[in-house]
């Protein structure tokens, strides 16, 4: 019997041997083996009979290796130890010890890892630091069997020699969006820029069928136009002198042609300038009006509804140009009487001489006004390349004889010797509106403000008007429409880099010099903020302002890159009259403080600042929401004693980039250009002052619809609180609060959401409820309202509208007309004094074949000396309300990089309309960045100059910096308009801009693409 016991060292096997009687064998001994942890010899124990010898095989753990072995007189070959001749018993001892094992390191891209080798066992646990160089990040990491948590890779159970293998990679992000067209925006089938598609629009027979009320950007050039062989272009070696529109059109529209290259652009190398004309021609080729004049502008006024062409001609040079086709009541840019819309002679024309300087002088001379007669001219002799006017030749002699007389007036309007040279007309045509801008101001007639205005404009019957202070961007003092609006007010801006003026620190001159930095235009903002609350109004100037009784305290805090929470203050505590680092104080307090600003982070401060001024001073804090779609409270608007202001569409809803959330108080009208809810063919922006600077780089000043925001919903606001101010001085904030709460200020019942607070600003409810707190007992005088005092049926026929007497009276009667032969109107329910519903109908039959938008008025005569007008509007046919983007260039500019470094891509179309696309652009390294994106029409290398399409995140005017960290930046979205503006001023020349920043060059196309050119070459 034996018996095996094992200790921990040396391990040891003892047997035992009992010899059995008998006779003796031969002399047997014992071999044993011991070792330690680490390994093992097998087998444990051997029986050997004298003089024999013996083998064991050595088998060392994972991670160990053999030290030593000895015993028996033995020797070791490899795993195998074998003994000497056993002469007496013995023991076989081996000693196990750990592996050392080399870790090495292989790295490619730019980093480390550290250390850069080890010397491991397999007991180790051993971390190398993964070390990417600046701007690189690690792609990928292996080897070992490591594992990888955060900036450690940890190597654990070596059993062998091995290598870590890291990559490392620039670390680069990707960063996209959707990109959406402003509405009713359309391009020439003809551009400049090869990358877009060229559809052939230069004949009769050709002609691109448009939108009425469309604004299309186009380019056209009587020479081949290679501007940069750089960029391939369509027309590098060919002209492009005429494009041909087809569009249905209706009396009174007005037709305008902005040649935005008509004088040489300013900058060192001036690259082209042209001269470009505006004809129409009836469906049938009859020449029906012209504007030839040579300055930036060409318009035509339609004088009968129906089809038409129209025709725009290079007349020499090259230039981009923006058509519009715009609605009744628009206000020309150029005096219409000058413009050929009536019939004249063929062949004839009216010159009257220049005088002489003998000629002047003798006041016995009268001017004598000549009949000269043109010369017959041949399609080659009127300078217009192609077959367009040879066709007209023959297919409409008279319309050919008519242009080419133009075309001569033209050329002899261009003699020195000739004073002035017109058609001999058979009939005249001239017509200039009164009052240009108030039928844009859409976002009035939704708060009820005309309503609001039968009380008061803002005017007290006794004392001061109500000041309304505006901590902004600062105002255009200058500006035609703020004259005599407009207190001394303050800048409080402390950095002279921010604040743009030329003025060390703050200064008593709140003028807005612009906070445009070279790459993001100026703003304007509290210019356009001022002129909704308090523009200068009933003046047959522009458009209005809500409370044009009140007063504004013009107040800077916002320059370039915005402005700071201190500047804010300051200038806070200066409207209300309290102590602020100008050393002076107002003559007297603000009444309302318009904060149409704001961003993250909570003060407590501002907090307890804004508590101060409200609850003490009773002054009314308004402030706007916020644009980034978001629950998120931004400030100063969710402090308690701001009232925080959202935005809704034309359509009544909350506008999509709007604020929400638990601290909204209530919305007002802030715009969104992607929609035309209001059906008027135009993008839903906020109408009011403006600026744009000149070619000289001087300040002009205009008027703007193509902004959107919350900023623009908070004058609303303002402005109405002003009115209530003015009919009940006494009112405090916490009484405007109250009132709110209560439903007596909006469209609400007092119920809140989080979507629209406690609901819509309504001027006629809120100033009819502070002026019956003022004078008790109040009751509206009688007056018949018709619901709603808008209505587009779009291509439904009919709708039913209300009036209602509002008030104690009651009409005594009511007659119902209509302007326009397809609108018709017929009692529905209607009561003997003719209130009730009214049925409105539509006969599209007579207008089948004019496809296009009309717009009809029914007219409500009260009591004989009153007239109610309802407007109507309609779609004829399928028409487009949507807008078109062209080949739009993406780029991402760096922001800290002196020269401007940029990124491009190129935007895809989500489908085949058009109407929106995306971007992506990869491989982007860390930093701070600015997103611009828009066309290249002339193939010039450059976006967003004037005429072209552009837009910037989150939107154009108001510019905002990126930056990407650690990941991605998705849902970078934004609007695309065409560049020129809606409603700029006649003062406003746009060709004479500077030029946009050289940051927004195009990447130079592969040479194998530069002189691609178009098919028909």
């Amino acid at each position: 019997m034996s018996v095996i016991t094992r200790a921990s060292w040396p391990f040891a096997l003892t047997m035992a041997l009992v010899a059995c009687s008998g006779n003796p064998g031969p002399t047997v001994y014992e071999v044993r083996a011991e070792y330690n942890q680490g390994g093992q010899i097998t087998p444990s124990q051997r029986q050997v009979e004298e003089g024999q010898t013996t083998s064991f095989t050595i088998t060392p753990e994972p991670g160990y290796e053999l030290q030593s072995i000895t015993g028996c007189g033995g020797e070791r070959t490899r795993d195998i130890f074998t003994t000497d001749t056993v002469q007496s018993d013995c023991t076989v001892s081996a000693r196990f010890e750990l592996s050392d094992y080399q870790v090495s390191t292989q790295v490619s891209g730019s980093g480390t890892l550290s250390p850069e080798s080890a010397l491991v066992t397999i007991e180790d646990i051993t971390e190398f630091a993964v070390l990417p160089a600046e701007d690189y990040r690690l792609a990928s990491i292996s080897g070992c069997g490591g594992s990888l948590e955060e900036d450690r890779y940890t190597v654990a159970n070596v059993q062998a020699d091995c290598t870590i293998n890291a990559r490392f990679e620039p670390d680069v992000y990707t960063v996209s969006g959707t990109l959406n067209a402003t509405a009713l925006n359309q391009f020439d089938g003809t551009l400049n820029d090869a990358s877009t598609e060229l559809v052939l629009n230069d004949s009769f027979d050709t002609p691109q069928f448009i939108n009425n009320r469309t604004t299309l950007a186009g380019f056209a050039t009587a020479e081949p136009a290679d501007i940069d062989p750089r960029f391939p272009a369509h027309f590098a070696d060919t002209a492009n002198p005429a494009d041909y529109y087809r569009v249905s059109l209706q009396e009174g529209q007005l037709i305008q042609l902005q040649v935005v290259d008509y004088a040489p652009v300013e900058g060192d190398e001036p690259r082209y300038q042209g001269d470009l004309d505006l004809y129409l021609f009836s469906a049938t080729e009859d020449l029906v009006g012209s504007s030839t004049g040579t300055g930036e502008f060409e318009e035509l006024t339609i004088g009968a509804t129906g089809d038409y062409l129209i025709e725009v001609a290079a007349a020499q040079g090259t230039s981009k140009y923006i058509l519009r086709l715009l609605p009744e009541g628009t206000a020309p840019q150029t005096d219409l009487s000058q413009t050929q819309s009536g019939d004249f002679v063929p062949g004839q024309m009216l010159v009257i001489p220049a005088e002489t300087g003998q000629k002047r002088l003798n006041t016995a001379n009268r001017v004598r006004v000549q009949l000269e007669h043109s010369a017959p001219f041949s399609a080659r002799a009127a300078h217009r390349p192609g077959s367009a006017l040879a066709s007209l030749s023959l297919r409409n002699p008279t319309a050919y004889q008519k242009l080419t007389t133009l075309r001569s007036i033209k050329a002899r309007r261009l003699d020195p010797a000739v004073a002035r040279a017109e058609p001999n007309y058979l009939r005249h045509a001239q017509r200039v509106p009164n009052d240009p801008r108030y039928n844009l101001q859409w976002h009035y007639d939704a708060i009820n403000l005309p309503r609001a205005w039968d009380l008061t404009t803002g005017t007290p019957v006794s004392g001061d008007p109500p000041i309304v202070a505006v901590v902004d961007s600062g105002v255009l003092l200058e500006h035609p429409d703020l004259q005599g609006q407009l207190l001394d007010g303050y800048d409080f801006i402390r950095d002279d880099e921010v604040a743009n003026d030329n003025q060390p620190g703050i200064d008593p001159d709140p003028n807005d010099p612009g906070d445009g930095d070279g790459l993001n235009p100026d703003s304007w903002h509290g210019t356009h903020v001022a002129g909704t609350v308090a523009a200068a109004s009933d003046n047959g100037r522009g458009g209005a302002g809500i409370a044009w009784g009140a007063q504004i305290m013009p107040l800077r805090a916002l320059g370039v890159g915005g402005g700071t929470s201190y500047d804010i203050l300051q200038s806070v505590l200066y409207a209300a009259g309290l102590e602020n680092d100008s050393g002076t104080l107002p003559e007297r307090p603000a009444d309302i403080i318009n904060l149409s600003l704001g961003g993250p982070g909570n003060s407590q401060i501002e907090a307890d600042t804004f508590r101060e001024i409200s609850e003490t001073l009773g002054i009314v804090i308004v402030a706007s929401s916020g644009n980034e779609n978001t629950s998120e409270p931004l400030f100063p608007a969710s402090y308690p004693t701001v009232i925080s202001v959202g935005a809704t569409t034309a359509a009544g809803r909350r506008a999509p980039y709007s604020n929400f959330g638990a601290t909204l108080d209530l919305v007002a009208p802030g715009g969104y250009l992607q929609e035309d809810a209001n059906g008027d063919a135009i993008p839903d922006g906020i109408l009011s002052t403006s600026a744009e600077r000149d070619g000289t780089g001087a300040i002009q000043p205009g008027y703007s619809l193509s902004y959107q925001g919350t900023s623009m919903a908070a004058p609303h606001v303002a402005g109405v609180a002003a009115l209530m101010k003015a009919v009940y001085p006494g009112l405090t904030a916490s009484e405007f609060t109250q009132l709110l709460e209560q439903g007596e200020l909006t469209s609400g019942d007092g119920t809140r959401s989080d979507e629209l607070g406690y609901g819509q600003i309504d001027a006629e409810r809120a100033v009819g409820t502070a002026f019956g707190i003022a004078n008790g007992d109040f009751e509206w005088p009688a007056r018949v309202n018709v619901q709603p005092s808008r209505v587009n049926l779009g291509t439904t026929s009919e709708t039913l509208v209300e009036l209602i007497s509002e008030g104690e009276g009651e009409p005594g009667s009511i007659t119902v007309d209509t302007e326009v032969p397809w609108l018709a109107v017929e009692p529905f329910e209607v009561e003997p004094n003719g209130l009730g519903r009214y049925r409105v109908s539509v006969d599209r039959a007579s207008l089948e074949d004019s496809p296009g938008f009309y717009r009809g008025r029914v007219l409500f005569t009260v009591d004989s000396d009153s007239t109610l007008t309802l407007e109507v509007f309609m779609e004829v046919g399928t028409v487009s309300t949507t807008g078109q983007l062209t080949r739009t260039y993406v780029l991402l500019i760096d922001q800290d990089d002196a020269e401007g470094t940029a990124y491009q891509a190129v935007a895809l179309p989500t489908d085949t309309t058009n109407e929106e696309a995306t971007f992506e652009i990869t491989g982007v390294l860390p930093g701070r960045y600015s997103v611009v994106a828009g066309s290249d029409i002339d193939a010039d290398g450059i976006i967003c100059q004037l005429g072209e399409q552009c837009g910037a995140y989150p939107s154009l005017e108001r510019e905002q910096i990126i930056e990407v960290t650690d990941a991605d930046r998705t849902g970078l979205d934004f609007t695309l308009g065409i560049l020129g503006g809606l409603l700029e001023s006649s003062s406003q020349s746009l060709s004479g801009n500077p030029e946009p920043p050289a940051t927004h060059v195009r990447q130079v196309p592969p040479p194998e693409q530069r002189r691609q050119r178009s098919s028909q070459e």
